[in-house]
Parts: C-alpha cells; sequence; structure tokens
C-alpha cells in the first residue's frame, strides 16, 4: 500500500474515534439540577481546590496566584450569570492567574455549561491569565461567548469539544498545544496572536471560520486536522504577514476542488501571507508551470 491510501486510511479511524469519544457524548441540558451546589461570586484562598459533582456558578470567580482549582471527572459546571448591563471586554466568569487542571475521562467529561445563551464576544467562560500552567482534557464547554481565553500561559487543550459558543479557543502566546478536540457550531473555532501554537488531530465543522490567524503566528504545527467549515476553514488577518503552512490535513472542501474558496490569505488581499495546502516543492512548480 502507497503511503497516500495509508494515510488517509489513518486519518478516518482516527476521526472515526475522535467523533466515538466526543461527538457521541449525551449533550446536557441547560437546565440546573436541583442537586447543585451553588458557588457566588469570590476569590479562591491559595492552595488546592477540588470541585466535583454539579456546580451553579452565579458569580464570578477567582483563582488567584498560589492556588489551584482542580475539575474532577464528571464535574457539571453551569454558568447562571446575569446578563450585565454593559460588558467590559475580556469579562471573565473564571478568571485564572494561578493552576488550573480540568480532569475529564472519555466517559467522565466535565461540562462548562451557560444557562442562558451569550453569544458574544466580550466574555470569557475560563480565562488564564499570566499563569503557570493550564491543563484542560475532556472538557465540553456549550452555549457561550468564548469558551477559553489563555493569555501569555503554556497550555494542553486535549479530547475537549467546544460547540455552539460565539467562540473556541483563543489566545496569545503560550505554548499552546490542542489536540484531539472538536469544534462544532462556533462562530470561530480558533483565533490566537503572537503565537507559534501546535494543532494535531483536531476536527472544525460547522464553524463560520475554523482558525482565525490574527496577527504575528510564526512556525505554527498544523498535522492532521479536519475541517469541514462554514465560510472559511482558514483565515489569515490583515496583519499576519507571514505564510502559514497547512500541509498534511483533511479537507472536506478537497473533493469538490473548492479548498480556494475556504481559505482566505495573500491570494484575496495583498501584503497577507500565504497559506499553503500544499508541499513547497509542489507548488513553487505549478507556479513556474503557470502561463
Amino acid at each position: 500500500m502507497s503511503r497516500r491510501p495509508l494515510f488517509r486510511l489513518l486519518g478516518a479511524l482516527l476521526l472515526l474515534l475522535l467523533i466515538g469519544a466526543t461527538g457521541g457524548w449525551a449533550w446536557e441540558s441547560p437546565a440546573v439540577p436541583p442537586e447543585a451546589r451553588a458557588v457566588a461570586a469570590q476569590t479562591l484562598a491559595a492552595g488546592q481546590l477540588v470541585w466535583s459533582g454539579a456546580l451553579r456558578i452565579t458569580g464570578p470567580v477567582v483563582v488567584p496566584a498560589g492556588a489551584t482549582l482542580i475539575v474532577g471527572p464528571g464535574t457539571r459546571v453551569f454558568f447562571d450569570l446575569p446578563e450585565p448591563a454593559e460588558i467590559e471586554p475580556g469579562a471573565a466568569w473564571i478568571l485564572v492567574e494561578g493552576r488550573i487542571r480540568v480532569e475529564g475521562t472519555v466517559d467522565r467529561p466535565v461540562w462548562f455549561i451557560s444557562v442562558r445563551e451569550r453569544g458574544n464576544e466580550l466574555e470569557n467562560m475560563i480565562d488564564v491569565r499570566e499563569a503557570p500552567s493550564a491543563e484542560f482534557r475532556y472538557a465540553v464547554f456549550t452555549r457561550g461567548p468564548w469558551g477559553l481565553h489563555l493569555h501569555n500561559t503554556p497550555a494542553l487543550v486535549e479530547g475537549c469539544v467546544f460547540r455552539g459558543n460565539y467562540g473556541g479557543v483563543r489566545f496569545k502566546g503560550g505554548p499552546v498545544t490542542l489536540r484531539r478536540n472538536r469544534f462544532e457550531g462556533n462562530r470561530i473555532g480558533a483565533r490566537l496572536w503572537k503565537a507559534s501554537p501546535v494543532f494535531r488531530d483536531n476536527v472544525f465543522t460547522a464553524n463560520l471560520t475554523g482558525i482565525f490567524f490574527r496577527e504575528a503566528v510564526n512556525r505554527p504545527v498544523i498535522k492532521g486536522n479536519l475541517f469541514d467549515d462554514r465560510e472559511y476553514d482558514i483565515k489569515l488577518g490583515e496583519l499576519q504577514t507571514t505564510d502559514v503552512d497547512a500541509t498534511g490535513n483533511r479537507w472536506a472542501a478537497a473533493e469538490a476542488a473548492t479548498i480556494p474558496e475556504r481559505i482566505f490569505d495573500g491570494e484575496d488581499s495583498e501584503g497577507v501571507g500565504r497559506v499553503l495546502v500544499e508541499p513547497r516543492p509542489l507548488l513553487e512548480a505549478k507556479e513556474k508551470a503557470r502561463p
């Protein structure tokens, strides 16, 4: 068997495993269960705190430097915050300046659910700022504004689902690794700037835009992902002047030969970098062959 069919077979198997591990989860109701423990606005004390069971968050929670929040397998976090009259950009429902570990499993994921749909770009379910580390494994973020905002924090996001939010993950700096996640039905799957991220084996489907490279993204690793979005699979911002290597991925648009229509880059706006979907030697050969 040649390498290309083998690659496609392995990619298909990986996709089935990913869908079985995440897309197959039963979706939780936004209704807060009676047994949910109320958590009012507060700043956690230094040390380690473990959340488990069902929680109803009624005000912003701060995890300060020196504190660690651990969210155990199967925990359901219901954000039941009132709609503010005026929302300040960057408003955080959980602000993390210490450490956070979300420890869901394949059969017992952690849920972060907004009781009221909050499809705006100004708030963040979880905002991690200048923290020592952040880990999110097998968690679901749904019905919210942005699921995760990571700011200059080493972070791992693995096996998570971001579904029906304004946005999935946005971040600056890092290092940030995202692998085996599913971004579905968001306005934006991931948005980033001034970063060198790793995207491996993720699924981007039915988002308006899969990944938006805003500015100063250098040497990203984008491998083994599946893209099937509504408008753009990958979009480069007007200040993203360097190329983005997106070879080694799977594109639903490939079957209809419409990959260029699902990518916004230097072909659409002068001065913007290009998204490479084929190895550079092949692209250079094609350019030389053009009349």
